[in-house]
């Protein structure tokens, strides 16, 4: 036996997390090639690497990305093939943006027939996989989404267009009659340029706005053919009568009677606090200034902050609220909104004064939003001594939680300087004036995962003529079990880095 093998024989059995620790070790220090290398005795070929393993190929992946895109590639690849856990839909999603860029087609294909039948996935991978023209591997992810969560109506619309474009459907949009006179079917709705400042620089100029589809005799209900049901995250959209091998409307249908128009707002954020206020309310203000008395349909909600907001209108006769297991309804006019990411700029801040008009101000100039009413969700492991940390320097600690809209609001009305973990919470920011200091604390993994999400507060704060700033916490996806759970979304701030951070930007003296 060779002095190799016999040292090899003698050599302890390190278990998965052992190794996951060590390689984490090497990670935090910059050498995520070496990290991977300890990895390799826990990478049998068809074995189960084990869930703390797999957590640390993701942030080998995350480090590689840029200057060694191949290797985080096999990283995800690595992940994508373990068995089912926590967050692999979104590791399957980076999986396919590396492999886009890197135009690796036979590894788009194979992913595409390989990833699980997970409806959110499946729709985010179809979308991305139909902007960069890959029309069968669209459809081949976008039908197994149809197979896994039903006739979701978003799902079949982009099955509709793959199809058009690979001859299978003589049209993705069919109307039984032409649109309104006048009107043609898709109107681009848009606001003025604007640029956008992160960190007091000009990162980039964007446009704003929302698409509108006109359509004559459609049918308002959901991919199962009832109208929207307020207990799922159903994306309600129009359907002419024969939108080919897709919706069918069902038998019992009701003719409204009203030749006025109906505004559907397609979007399924209704039950979500930011979605609504950032994305969806700026729309209905845009509908109440440019159209009189608009009929507005509106999803059924639990949620109180849709109830408050539409108060905020005054009329409430003109919301229709759309209620589950109805009779779908045909109309003689539907004007489908489809909001952006990128709200319209000017609707959101004509939206924000309107809430600013009916908040209740407490006259905090200083304000923190806290998530310490969110403890499990994205914790952030030094909360305390933040929250220490900012109380000596005048700010008031609040949590939003259990609050109506307007007394939401009304604790950021007044304040001139606005720190906040990344949460819905700082929605209400744009009820500041203008000039007010935001200052957004992220997990690092967030500026990435949920980009769109993250951008659009900084388009928020943008439009509203206040000043974003954020600040990138430290990631903990391993750390001793006495400190926190094993958590990939476990994260800290610097407090010493912020300090100075905020000092420079002139928050604190």
């Amino acid at each position: 036996m060779s002095n190799r093998a016999a040292a090899a024989e003698k050599a302890p059995v390190i278990s998965r997390r052992q190794l996951a620790l060590r390689a984490a070790a090497t990670l935090a220090r910059g050498d995520a090639i070496a990290a991977l290398e300890q990895l390799a005795p826990g990478l049998t070929p068809g074995g189960d690497p084990g869930p703390d393993i797999v957590r640390v190929l993701q942030g080998i992946a995350r480090a590689l990305e840029e200057e060694d895109p191949a290797t985080a590639i096999h990283c995800l690849r690595l992940v994508v093939a373990a068995p089912v856990q926590t967050g692999r839909a979104v590791t399957a999603f980076r999986l396919l943006t590396l492999l886009l860029k890197a135009n690796d087609r036979t590894g788009i294909g194979k992913l595409a027939e390989d990833i699980s039948s997970n409806g959110r996935l499946s729709q985010r991978a179809g979308r991305l996989l139909l902007e960069h023209g890959l029309y069968e591997q669209a459809l081949t992810v976008l039908e197994q989404d149809e197979e896994a969560a039903g006739r979701n109506a978003s799902t079949l619309r982009m099955i509709a267009v793959a199809k058009q474009q690979l001859g299978q459907l003589e049209s993705a949009f069919t109307m039984t009659e032409p649109p309104a006179e006048g009107r043609p079917p898709l109107v681009q709705v848009r606001d003025e340029p604007h640029d956008i400042r992160v960190n007091g620089e000009i990162t980039h100029r964007v446009e704003s706005g929302f698409n509108q589809w006109h359509f004559r005799n459609g049918y308002v209900l959901n991919a199962r053919g009832v109208i929207a049901d307020s207990s799922k995250s159903i994306q309600n959209w129009l359907l002419p009568a024969n939108y080919k091998n897709c919706v069918q409307p069902t038998p019992a249908v009701n003719i409204d009677p009203d030749g006025s128009p109906i505004y559907v707002i397609a979007s399924f954020f209704h039950f979500n606090f930011f979605h609504w206020l950032i994305q969806t309310a700026p729309v209905i203000e845009w509908l109440v200034a440019a159209h009189d008395r608009p009929r507005i349909a509106i999803v059924n909600s639990p949620a109180k902050f849709v109830e408050d907001t539409l108060q905020l209108f005054g009329d409430r006769a003109r919301f229709e609220t759309i209620e589950a297991g109805a009779i779908a309804r045909q109309f003689g006019e539907v004007v489908v909104i489809e909001p952006h990411n990128i709200v319209h700029g000017d609707a959101l801040r004509r939206f924000a004064r309107r809430l600013a008009a009916a908040a209740k101000p407490t006259g905090h100039q200083r304000v923190f939003i806290s998530r310490a009413d969110a403890p499990s969700k994205r914790p952030l492991l030094n909360r305390e001594d933040l929250e220490r940390f900012l109380r000596e320097h005048g700010f008031e600690v609040v949590t939003l939680s259990g609050l109506d809209l307007s007394t939401q609001a009304g604790l950021l009305k007044d304040a001139k300087i606005i720190v906040a973990e990344h949460g819905a919470g700082l929605s209400n920011a744009i009820v500041a004036s203008a000039g007010t200091q935001v200052l957004e604390l992220i997990p690092p993994d967030f500026s990435k995962n949920v980009g769109f999400r993250h951008r659009s507060f900084v388009y928020a704060t943008n439009f509203c003529q206040q000043h974003y700033f954020r600040f990138l916490g430290t990631r903990f996806n391993l750390v001793p079990a006495t400190e926190s759970p094993f958590d990939t979304l476990s994260w800290r701030i610097d407090i010493e880095q912020v300090e100075r951070f905020m000092k420079d930007k002139g928050m604190i003296r």
